[in-house]
C-alpha cells in the first residue's frame, strides 16, 4: 500500500512539541516525520491517521494530502481538485 502524506497543523511555536508527541505515538522519525512552519508532515498509513486523530492533543487536525502540484493561479487549484478521484 502506498504511504499517505499527512499534515498536522498546530498553534505557532508548538511544532517541536507536536513532533515529539507524534514520534511517541507512532515511532516515526527522519524523513517520515518533518517539522514545518505551522505543523508537522508525516508519512504513514490509515492506522497512523486513526491513532493520531484519536490520541494527539496538540494537533488541530489530521489532514490527508490528496494531490500535490504548483498553483500559479486560482484556476490551477480548481483543475487539480477536478483531477482527484
Amino acid at each position: 500500500m502506498t504511504p499517505l502524506t499527512l499534515f498536522l497543523p498546530c498553534a505557532g511555536g508548538v511544532e517541536d512539541f507536536l513532533a515529539d508527541e507524534v514520534h511517541g505515538l507512532t515511532g516515526l522519525a527522519g524523513q517520515d516525520l518533518l517539522t514545518l512552519r505551522g505543523g508537522v508532515r508525516v508519512r504513514g498509513d490509515w492506522a497512523t491517521v486513526l491513532r493520531l486523530n484519536l490520541h494527539s492533543r496538540l494537533a488541530q487536525r489530521v489532514l490527508v494530502e490528496l494531490a500535490h502540484a504548483p498553483y500559479p493561479s486560482e484556476q490551477d487549484v480548481y483543475a487539480l481538485a477536478a483531477r482527484v478521484a
